[in-house]
């Protein structure tokens, strides 16, 4: 079975952005960005994917100065859909966390 590349940091593949990236002169602005590179795609997990245009669109002229900060503006700007369960624990409720109820639903004896 062929093992598809990746590149995926909190539900983002990188994969498909990555060369474009590294290919290009910084600093560079979102406007630049997107005039050479915009109709690449962002995989994600827990979505479809969303094209460099559309992430960073809004951005106008922010600058950014490596591929390092690009990724991370990606990363910061990146819609709340795409990592998941938002505020999603699988370590039980707490006391805390549960109205009304004395105890914790996973207690160990």
């Amino acid at each position: 079975m062929a093992r598809e590349d990746t590149d995926r940091e909190e539900g983002v593949d990188f994969v498909d952005v990555n060369a474009a990236l590294e290919e290009l002169s910084y600093p560079v602005s979102a406007d630049e960005l997107i005039d050479e590179h915009g109709d690449r795609e962002f995989r994600r997990t827990n979505a479809g994917p969303i094209t460099v245009a559309e992430l960073f669109g809004p951005m106008g002229e922010d600058t950014f100065e490596s591929t390092r900060e690009v990724r991370q503006m990606a990363l910061n700007h990146m819609p709340s859909e795409s990592v998941g369960r938002q505020r999603y624990s699988d370590r039980g409720v707490s006391n805390d966390t549960r109205e009304g109820v004395g105890e914790s639903e996973n207690e160990s004896f």
